[in-house]
């Protein structure tokens, strides 16, 4: 029997998130592939080299300045306009038509991007063979308000979200749902499920269809599950605390990346602590690295990477040539999040997402 992907969707009032494939536990965009067996596969069966190096982050949390700063390093401060997709692929989009090259046609060391959380990254069992992964953890608060305006960027291509901020920050915050727009499609014919929110962490749905499941008023007392009636088969979907959010919550993946922190190839950085000193994570990150670079090419290799720097070279972080700027980089600061929220939201992310964080030892700087 072909296995089962289900599509899903989720909305509220108005709002209508985009396509989510549930694969390998997380919820990929359907636009990045639309052969989800295939990425399903490439992921759980990809052969890492020992000297790969991966950098992953939650989105928007500083990746692109990394990939940079670590693609300088190996290239000895060479400064290129060729895209940084071909000089650092990103894993996730293998399938996808973006242009990106086959990563297993790359000459080493390969620098290879990801969202993935740690229990689903490509990772040898052998723990002599592991490659190394460079970890970049940012606010949330700036997370969220830098997620916000990229998906707000990306409506050029269709996938964006067109929403209010203050319904987009409650959605983060929920971890209801990510790259949406306020239409809804109600033209399909649905069957309802009800279920009570103490019975949803994991649900067995039997599907006439598993084209698409359309989750709606989630933060009602009952939630509806709804999908249309066409063919025979059993899906099972695995629901992770309502997380709707692209990747997941901000909460999990981090902190799941936390607890490796220590792990000898793994190195565990925070966005902010690159803005206090650039210089000095330029060495840390080369020295991780075992690349011995001077003085004088580390000096460099940081100015070549401030935001300045990168906006000078900013063709090859576009996603097309004709976009008149790029969606990676908008301001590359820390605390741009305190022209957005308001004591209230500031009073619920502490609550509901900062507390999450007690006891496990990561502390973040929200303003510098």
């Amino acid at each position: 029997m072909a296995r089962r992907f289900p599509v899903i969707r989720i909305t509220e009032g108005e709002w209508t998130s985009v396509k989510f494939w549930r694969l390998l536990g997380v919820n990929i965009p359907c636009f990045f592939t639309n052969d989800p067996a295939f990425l399903a596969d490439y992921i759980a069966n990809f052969e890492t080299r020992l000297d790969d190096v991966f950098v992953v982050s939650y989105p928007k949390s500083g990746t692109t300045w990394v990939q940079e700063i670590v693609w300088q390093i190996c290239n000895k401060g060479a400064i290129s306009s060729e895209k940084l997709t071909l000089r650092s692929p990103f894993l996730e989009a293998s399938s996808s038509n973006t242009g990106q090259p086959v990563l297993e046609t790359l000459s080493s060391p390969r620098l290879i991007k990801s969202h993935l959380p740690y229990s689903t990254i490509p990772r040898r069992a052998n723990k002599d063979a592991q490659c190394k992964y460079i970890y970049v953890a940012r606010n949330p608060k700036d997370v969220a308000v830098s997620h916000f305006h990229f998906e707000e960027k990306m409506k050029e291509s269709g996938n964006g979200y067109n929403g209010p901020w203050d319904f987009y920050s409650k959605l983060f915050i929920e971890g209801n749902g990510s790259l949406g727009n306020h239409d809804n499609d109600d033209s399909a014919i649905w069957q309802e499920h009800r279920v009570k929110p103490k019975d949803i962490l994991r649900m067995s749905l039997v599907l006439l269809s598993n084209q698409e499941i359309l989750l709606r008023n989630i933060n009602t007392q009952h939630m509806r599950i709804t999908n249309p009636l066409t063919q025979g088969g059993v899906c099972v979907l695995v629901v992770n605390c309502l997380c709707f959010f692209c990747f997941g919550h901000w909460n999990d993946h981090v902190l799941n990346w936390w607890k490796h922190k220590d792990d000898p190839n793994v190195l565990f950085l925070k966005y902010e602590d690159l803005h206090k000193d650039l210089q000095y994570h330029v060495r840390v990150i080369a020295d991780f690295l075992h690349k011995p670079l001077s003085d004088e090419l580390i000096s460099r290799i940081a100015a070549q990477c401030t935001f300045q720097g990168m906006k000078a070279n900013e063709i090859s972080y576009k996603i097309r040539d004709e976009q008149e700027s790029s969606p990676w980089l908008r301001k590359g600061v820390v605390g741009g999040w305190k022209s957005y929220f308001t004591t209230e939201l500031n009073e619920r992310f502490q609550k509901e997402v900062l507390a999450k964080l007690e006891g496990s030892g990561l502390e973040f700087d929200f303003e510098i």
